[in-house]
């Protein structure tokens, strides 16, 4: 599949760029952001260095590829999160960072998350608002936005950001 097939590329009306993976009826959580450059990560939690949930990130990173910041809002989702990590650290696109937004679970969701080396920062108010405070942090050249049980594809973000790239314009 090309990937002007698998994404639509959408300028809002402040002329940020969204990839929208064009997903099944039903499937929903991933969005890809442009943003614009500027933004640090400006904390960092201890990450253990062994992990009984399987792997962390490898740090192989591809010629020139840009940074893509993964957003993963979430609440008590210690059931789904480590899939759904597991599906983002089998990506094939590199480098990435992962950002995992809790709001303030009441079971193990952060501390799975950061033991399978996601950074997680708290907020709380629902998801748009966890999306947008895991934005401030992200450091990325686009943001790449998946619910805590959503299981993307292993291709998907390597797609959006060839989809982006090799774009002449928008598409719709």
């Amino acid at each position: 599949m090309k990937p002007n097939q698998i994404c639509s590329r959408v300028e809002s009306q402040n002329n940020e760029f969204f990839l929208v993976p064009n997903a099944p009826r039903g499937e929903t959580g991933r969005h890809f952001k442009e943003k614009s450059v500027g933004n640090e990560l400006r904390t960092k939690k201890d990450r253990p260095e062994h992990s009984n949930h399987i792997r962390k990130i490898p740090d192989v990173p591809q010629d020139n590829a840009p940074l893509v910041s993964v957003i993963i809002p979430s609440r008590n989702a210690e059931r789904t999160i480590v899939d759904c990590l597991n599906s983002i650290i089998s990506q094939g696109h590199r480098p990435m960072e992962i950002i995992v937004v809790d709001a303030f679970s009441t079971d193990s969701t952060a501390d799975v998350a950061r033991t399978m080396g996601a950074t997680v920062v708290l907020h709380d108010g629902g998801r748009s608002a966890q999306k947008n405070w895991g934005a401030r942090f992200a450091k990325g050249k686009y943001l790449y936005f998946v619910d805590a049980d959503c299981k993307p594809d292993p291709d998907v973000i390597a797609s959006c950001v060839e989809a982006i790239d090799t774009a002449d314009g928008v598409d719709i």
